[in-house]
């Protein structure tokens, strides 16, 4: 008997520019695949990125641990001096922020290639 696991919840790529990456949430992460994307990134951030997107585009919804994680890959990305953005809010997550007052916290464009335009590199 096999086991199928489900697709991962993210996808993290290099930007095409040096020390700058781009993680992909494609859908709100479950608890399994938030504890290895929180490893993930703690893994990516010994490597000290220039610059973290978080690429909110392909979520349909949001929940609280997903809010945690904005914040927490801001908070590991701020404290290896690099930079964190946050790109492809839809209308409904930007409500969210709004509401939470995340937007003001976080720097929110309105996708990848805006987040990218000024990125070292």
């Amino acid at each position: 008997m096999s086991t199928t696991f489900p697709p991962p919840s993210y996808t993290i790529m290099p930007s095409g520019r040096p020390g700058c990456f781009v993680l992909r949430l494609t859908d709100s992460p479950n608890e399994d695949a938030a504890a290895a994307l929180r490893s993930e990134l703690l893994r990516l951030c010994a490597r000290e990125p220039q610059l973290l997107v978080l690429d909110v585009s392909g979520l349909r919804e949001i929940d609280s641990a997903t809010l945690a994680l904005m914040l927490l890959c801001r908070r590991l990305v701020s404290g290896a001096a690099g930079k964190f953005r946050l790109a492809g809010a839809s209308p409904s997550l930007q409500d969210v922020l709004r509401v939470t007052r995340l937007v003001h916290v976080l720097d929110c464009r309105p996708d990848v290639a805006s987040a990218l335009v000024d990125a070292t590199g």
